[in-house]
């Protein structure tokens, strides 16, 4: 297919499926078998196919099997979590009650859950037999979120890291006890002790004086944190 140059774009894929939103036109392709793309179900749509036309759509993402976005003030969800589109729509529009651009609401996909976040509160929704749906209030001002497949990454205050979810590979880890100062990332220790597989949100990084968390990122099974410290910038 071809996509206009000035065009607004952005691709997205997980496992079988890819999504292209070109302005506000999502088109799709791959496996159907959940409605991810189209009702009533298939095995394969095999070729790019428009599979929602809105007026101003943002924030797509994709799970296993199910894409979900927003339109306007509209949650839109396709595919296997489609009996939770309701829920999650009146609650977004509930969590976005301060109208103003810092309250507006943030949406996140992990593999199995979706996730909204607004005027400092996470709200999640979907499978979590592994701790995906986060119970916990943030411990401070919500600086940076992140999901990865299967778990969650909060920065507080530019300054501490926290994970939940599925940890089995230490993505989360290891388990800290409550109000335990976290001395993760020393290379000395293990960081995967097999302690936290199914984490609560637990602390795996403290910036130091000088340092900044910027950003986070998740992987499959993977938590990536990136700090920023002036000191270690090159003079001019």
């Amino acid at each position: 297919m071809r996509v206009p140059a000035n065009a607004r774009t952005s691709l997205s894929g997980a496992f079988q499926n890819i999504y292209l939103q070109v302005d506000d036109q999502i088109y799709g392709w791959g496996s159907n078998t959940k409605c991810q793309l189209s009702e009533p179900k298939c095995r394969l749509i095999d070729k790019p196919t428009v599979v929602y036309s809105g007026s101003r759509v943002s924030q797509l993402n994709v799970g296993k099997n199910f894409v979900c976005f927003l339109d306007v003030d509209r949650f839109v969800l396709m595919g296997s979590l489609k009996e939770l589109e309701s829920l999650i729509a009146v609650d977004a529009q509930n969590i976005q009650s301060a109208k103003t651009p810092a309250d507006k609401v943030r949406m996140l996909a992990m593999w199995s859950s979706v996730h909204l976040s607004a005027r400092n509160r996470v709200l999640s929704y979907g499978h979590g037999t592994h701790g995906q749906l986060l119970k916990d209030p943030a411990p401070g001002h919500i600086t940076t979120l992140a999901v990865g497949s299967e778990h969650g990454i909060m920065c507080t205050e530019g300054k501490a890291v926290f994970c939940w979810g599925w940890g089995e590979h230490g993505n989360c880890g290891r388990l800290q006890q409550t109000g335990a100062t976290c001395e993760c990332g020393n290379d000395d220790e293990e960081e995967n002790d097999g302690s936290n597989v199914v984490s609560p949100l637990n602390p795996v990084y403290e910036a130091k004086k000088d340092e900044t968390v910027v950003s986070c990122f998740g992987g499959c099974a993977t938590t990536w944190i990136c700090i920023f410290n002036p000191t270690l910038v090159a003079a001019p």
